[in-house]
């Protein structure tokens, strides 16, 4: 950073820096290349062709399905579809019988309230005939 700031200044003050050393870089020496002849070139590209056929062709064989494998998954996803259906038949059966429930409480409910219903239509009958016979008895003893 001091290093920085002092070129600045020295830019600023108009003071040219001496250049920096030149860095030389050092490549590797490669070996010439042997060149080959038109032979050569065709017998190795060919090489290279006849092993690209082998190598696509190759794994199209290897590839032939496992059918350990299969047979495995296929269990594993028969046992996934009976937990599914055994879960789905028994929430349908908590379904029919919270819904038989709620019939019941449902119906208990509409007869408790009839029954209260009754009996409060009664006391208001009974009341209003105790009502009648104590002002009669008033009026008779006035």
């Amino acid at each position: 950073m001091s290093g920085s700031l002092a070129s600045a200044k020295a830019k600023r003050a108009g003071i040219n820096p001496p250049p920096p050393p030149p860095v030389s870089v050092q490549t590797p020496q490669q070996p010439p290349v042997a060149r080959m002849s038109v032979p050569q070139v065709i017998a190795m590209l060919d090489s290279r062709l006849a092993r690209l056929e082998i190598g696509a062709r190759s794994p199209i064989s290897n590839t032939s399905p496992n059918t350990a494998a299969l047979d495995e998954m296929e269990a594993k996803f028969m046992m996934l579809a009976e937990e599914i259906t055994t879960m789905k038949d028994v929430i349908m059966k908590l379904q029919a019988f919270t819904m038989d429930v709620n019939k019941t409480l449902f119906e208990e409910r509409i007869q408790i309230m009839s029954e209260m219903d009754s009996e409060i239509k009664s006391q208001v009958v009974e009341e209003t005939i105790t009502f009648d016979k104590e002002a009669e008895d008033e009026v008779t003893a006035v």
